[in-house]
């Protein structure tokens, strides 16, 4: 999974052991050089694809209103399984009907 990193620690302690976060606040541990491919990787900054690949990413929660997003969707790579106003969660599985496709009203 790529992540929001204000995200990360809330999806850690829910979702760990069965799912782990790209980042979260314990960056200290994780390292710099972890902390700079997710800013690669969130800026879209050049080779921020070749990141997700070496980490076997397939899925990502990410704010609604970032241009990541956007940059995923464009690719063709990947789909939008989830949308509301704070968040957006893509997928990479072109084996997907579109009809997964969901949008939550609120």
């Amino acid at each position: 999974m790529f992540n929001y990193f204000t995200w990360g620690g809330y999806l850690l302690y829910k979702m760990w052991p069965e799912q782990k976060v790209f980042i979260d606040g314990q960056t200290d541990f994780y390292g710099e050089a972890l902390t700079r491919e997710y800013n690669q990787v969130n800026r879209v900054d050049d080779g921020w694809e070749e990141v997700l690949a070496r980490y076997g990413i397939e899925w990502a929660i990410i704010p609604e209103d970032g241009h990541l997003g956007t940059h995923l969707i464009q690719t063709g790579r990947w789909k939008v399984i989830y949308k509301d106003r704070t968040a957006i969660i893509l997928r990479t599985a072109p084996e997907l009907p579109d009809a997964v496709s969901v949008t939550a009203r609120r």
